[in-house]
């Protein structure tokens, strides 16, 4: 066997020189497997699969093969298809890749593939072994639900290994195998595995992932290594139809197509481009319940039936029996196929016959196979084939090829099947010919009751052998509709409050008890209830209020009032200076009432893709842990108009790390090392799918772009402030540009900017082609800014931070538990022990003192620093790393958390793609984030001088001293930013240097 990747040189292995390794395999397997267990692999195609196989087999347990995940399947959909085949088998240990097995959704043991390398090393005895009495098992297709388990015996594949090579006479001084067919699907596993071990011929393999991104690794290998036969399903060879000419494929006997129906006009395509003759293709009809092949033709030949042609398949191999029954269903039996499916009872009839599930029709002694009679469809009496609406979906619009599928659904109201058609498109939100594209197909098919909908990217849910699974498919957009039909739902206030305040004095007044974040989050969970925050009031009596305001009849409670509701996901810093004197005016101007809420939410691309997987796929996994998703994707909705600005879309995000939804509902381990604040919106993040982006690979240039898809998605129109001159390349389109002020951000003690902006907004709206849309929120106040200030998300440098951990035993996690989950995680791993906290404030350390040794800041943020041992893993307001920690490796770093180094995630909605912004753009992005903190360190000084003249001329000697130290601060901060942009620098030309070698 010859194992190829795109990047490694080939990787010989005989397994009958590897028996040694193979026993030592086996006999580890045996310490936790007993003899007739299943056992599951799952790895990708590559020897040490091969060879744990074989252990298994040997150590008398009968390996199954396990789906591998890939990015275009659906992980919730491959979490939930092993689950059901562990249980259903009831296996007894996975066998698998060690970082694989750790998100694996299993009751089974599990042995890694690290476990079972040790285990090789130890064999001793190389003598040979035969294996005669064992049984494999091996998975249906899946097309109509989770994939079903089948066990054969070795006699078994030994008879229909020789009965099907009748056809093909295989010799194993001349043939070669040809494959990059995965092996946990029947046509891989047997055709392209199995039965060539059998007869003794080579393989040359690859892994489909492999061929995916370089389908000429085909070609190469059948021109380098002589293949004389491969087998491919039929898009296959339409893709392989695209790729440049190949070179000497002379050595070719057969090219086989298999697993899907069959395309004359595809064989037409890829024998002109490849060279190759008709008489070399063969059809085979082939399915896991008969082991592999029931039939067999060489050379296409094609019948014209209903309209369509279909390719012949040829006639049953020798000892198949096959029959039709009345409805045009293939009923086969043969001395291999399959009496029942493990778990399930005897799917055959009285004759022995088992039912296929396909239909066809049968012709001087061959068998034409029409379609799927799942894929049947009976509308007012006439029938109809998905599978031929799938044909004509691609004859009609050729760019959705292999992204769009025909699905069945129930219309309640006309009593009557419907066909459903879902097509994925980049741009869905935008397309709006749907119903044009109906018109078309029911032209075009006869159907009458058939509805078009486009879909985003990765929705559409495929089984292991890349056909559509129409029944999921369809499941989800039911999913989907009855989503839009539900009530908003929302985290539980109470539940909200015990978390958040823990440890704090609830019969005290809440300024007494909480520090200045926690009194934020505070008027957050407050401002939700539509309850008015009271620094006097206890958190008892807020939760008694809380409590009250839900026990309120919903008829008696007072109606919401229409009003233009401005929604701002701009950093505070621009949206302080609006007062209510200025909404009063804005109010006055639009003759009607107008509300401000400020939303601490990540950058557009994020909230976007996050918005695509809140309504596209949230449904198919919906939970209380999303509440706080929903509430934050509920008031951007009720919003009459969006404002951004420059500094929480373009110069915050640079150096900022962070999670975004998963479109494959899968949970990227890195998350876990994600530090957020205390904003609303990541409080669950720790429960739910989430992968890794850094702000570095969104670029810049498409941010604009961006803008306009959020605006038609939400249909809102959003309106954008640029107050950075040193970004001003990539905000020439935007609504409000202001550059006056050289700090960068809007001076609100010396300028009237809040009326000023709501002037700006009310002329722009005047030009819109559609008036501002009115909201109903009961909102009690007319400005709601409670959120944090702009989203702050950094990355744990755990390189930094496994000293700290090595250093003390018991800590303090200061912030949300869904901040950086991993820290915690760590901390227990090395057996220590841990406490949490909502802030670092003395008032609330002092409450927990003797259960820590060092504090941990995990998001929060405070200006009065603890006395104990301090680390800021995420920084503080004071820009301090450590405090109290004599370990001179911990106190000299500068920093616990910084940017992602690795690749970031591209499971999420991301239309531009995503790249690094080059070092030219990082220096012109640094040096205007550079002039801002300058400009404001400049301002700051000019106002500090004007109050010590003040106090100068007033004699107050506490205002000046109080000054002066605010100067001393100033210059420290001067000093210290000056030599981490140093050190940064240092780092960035580093890469930069590493990236030109």
């Amino acid at each position: 066997m010859t194992f190829l990747s795109e990047t490694n040189e080939p990787i010989e292995l005989n397994p009958a020189s590897e028996t040694a390794r193979i026993r030592g395999i086996a006999a580890r397997i045996a310490e936790d497997v007993a003899p007739g267990d299943v056992v599951g692999l799952l790895a990708k195609t590559g020897p040490e699969l091969v060879l744990n196989w074989l252990g298994a087999l040997l150590a008398g347990t009968k390996p199954l093969i396990l789906q591998y995940p890939t990015k275009k399947q659906s992980r919730s959909f491959w979490t939930k298809s092993v689950s059901n085949t562990v249980d259903l088998v009831e296996m007894a240990v996975i066998i698998g890749e060690d970082d694989l097995l750790a998100s694996c959704p299993t009751t089974a043991k599990t042995i890694s593939f690290s476990d079972l390398a040790s285990a090789a090393q130890n064999g001793t005895d190389d003598s040979p072994f035969e294996l005669i009495d064992y049984s494999i098992l091996q998975l249906s297709s899946g097309t109509t639900g989770f994939r079903k388990a089948i066990e054969f015996t070795g006699r078994a594949l030994e008879r229909h290994t020789h009965d099907y090579d009748q056809s093909f006479l295989l010799d194993g001084q001349k043939d070669t195998v040809v494959s990059w067919l995965p092996l946990y699907h029947d046509m891989g596993y047997i055709a392209c595995f199995v039965m060539p071990m059998i007869l003794g011929i080579p393989i040359v393999m690859m892994d489909p992932m492999c061929w995916v991104s370089s389908p000429g690794m085909l070609y190469d290998a059948i021109e380098k290594y002589r293949g004389t036969i491969t087998y491919m399903p039929n898009f296959g060879y339409e893709l392989m139809s695209l790729q440049e000419a190949p070179g000497d494929l002379s050595s070719m006997r057969w090219w086989v197509n298999c697993s899907e129906p069959i395309s004359d006009l595809t064989c037409k395509k890829f024998s002109k481009k490849a060279g190759v003759r008709r008489e070399r293709f063969s059809a085979v009809y082939a399915m896991a319940e008969n082991i592999f092949a029931m039939t067999v033709r060489h050379g296409i030949k094609t019948r014209k039936i209903e309209g369509v042609d279909v390719v012949s398949c040829g006639a049953p191999i020798k000892d198949v029996e096959m029959h039709l029954a009345d409805d045009g269903e293939i009923f086969v039996r043969s001395p291999t196929s399959l009496v029942n499916y493990i778990g399930m009872e005897d799917i055959r009839n009285e004759e022995g016959f088992y039912p296929t599930g396909d239909l066809a029709v049968f012709e001087d002694g061959e068998f034409y196979i029409t379609g799927r009679k799942r894929d049947l469809v009976i509308q007012a009496g006439r029938k109809f084939m998905l599978s031929d609406i799938d044909l004509v979906l691609n004859r009609l619009l050729p760019e959705v090829k292999g992204r769009g599928v025909a699905c069945e659904k129930w219309d309640e109201r006309l009593g009557t099947t419907a066909i459903e058609v879902l097509v994925e498109h980049p741009e869905f939100f935008r397309r709006n010919d749907a119903d044009d594209i109906a018109v078309q197909l029911r032209n075009e098919t006869g159907a009458e009751q058939l509805t078009v909908h486009f879909v985003p990217p990765r929705f559409l849910t495929k089984t292991s052998s890349g056909k559509f699974n129409r029944r999921a498919s369809s499941e989800d957009m039911q999913r989907v509709l009855d989503a839009r039909t539900k009530s908003t739902k929302g985290a539980d206030p109470i539940a909200d409050l015990e978390a958040s305040f823990s440890k704090a004095d609830w019969t005290l007044p809440v300024s007494t008890a909480l520090d200045s974040l926690s009194l934020t989050m505070l008027r957050v969970i407050l401002n939700e209830e539509n309850i008015l925050f009271n620094s006097k009031t206890n958190l008892n009596s807020y939760r008694a209020k809380i409590l009250e305001a839900r026990e309120v009849d919903a008829p008696e409670a007072e109606a919401p009032q229409e009003a233009i509701h401005i929604v701002s996901l701009a950093d505070r810093k621009l949206t302080d200076a609006i007062k209510p004197e200025d909404i009063e005016a804005l109010s006055k101007r639009f003759g009607r009432k107008v509300t401000f809420e400020h939303l601490c939410l990540p950058p557009s691309p994020i909230v976007l893709s996050d918005l695509i997987f809140h309504d596209w796929f949230q449904p198919r996994i919906d939970g209380p842990e999303f509440g706080a998703i929903d509430r934050a994707f509920d008031s951007l909705r009720r919003a009459s108009l969006i404002l951004m600005d420059d500094l929480a879309e373009i110069s915050v995000p640079i150096k900022q790390t962070y999670t975004v939804l998963s479109h494959t509902l899968e949970r990227d381990p890195r998350a876990d090392r994600v530090l957020v604040r205390w904003q609303r919106y990541p409080q669950m993040n720790h429960l739910l799918p989430m992968s890794v982006i850094s702000g570095e690979d969104m670029p810049l240039a498409d941010r604009s772009k961006t803008h306009a898809l959020l605006s038609d998605y939400l249909g809102i129109p959003i309106f954008r402030v640029a107050t950075i001159p040193g970004f001003s390349t990539y905000t020439e389109d935007w609504e409000k540009r202001d550059f006056t002020n050289e700090a960068g951000a809007v001076d609100t003690k010396e300028m009237k900017f809040g009326l000023t902006l709501m002037t700006a907004i009310a002329d722009w709206s005047e030009t819109l082609k559609t008036p501002l849309a009115t909201s109903a929120r009961n909102q009690s106040v007319p400005i709601a800014r409670d959120d944090l200030g702009h989203f702050c998300s950094h990355y744990v440098d755990v390189n930094a931070l496994q000293p700290v951990i090595q250093k003390f035993d018991r800590f303090c996690l200061v912030g949300m538990e869904a901040s950086a989950p991993f820290i915690q995680k760590e901390i227990e791993k090395a057996g220590k022990k841990s406490v949490r906290s909502t802030s670092y404030a003395p008032e609330i350390l002092d409450r927990m003192k003797g259960e820590f040794d060092v504090v941990l800041a995990c998001g929060a943020q405070g200006k009065q620093l603890p006395d104990t041992a301090f680390v800021a893993v995420m920084a503080t307001v004071k820009n301090v790393s450590t405090l109290n920690v004599s370990d001179p490796e911990i106190s000299s770093k500068l920093a616990f958390s910084g940017s992602l180094e690795e690749d970031s995630s591209s499971d999420w909605f991301c239309p531009f793609g995503l790249k690094k912004i080059d070092h030219g753009e990082m220096e012109t992005i640094r040096s205007a984030r550079i002039g801002m903190a300058q400009a404001a360190v400049k301002v700051r000084k000019e106002r500090l001088n004007v109050m010590l003249e003040r106090a100068k001329n007033a004699g107050d000697t506490d205002r000046i001293q109080k000054i002066e130290q605010a100067f001393a601060d100033l210059q420290s901060f001067e000093a210290r930013q000056a030599e981490i942009q140093m050190q940064r620098r240092r780092i960035s030309e580093q890469k930069r240097a590493q990236s030109e070698g």
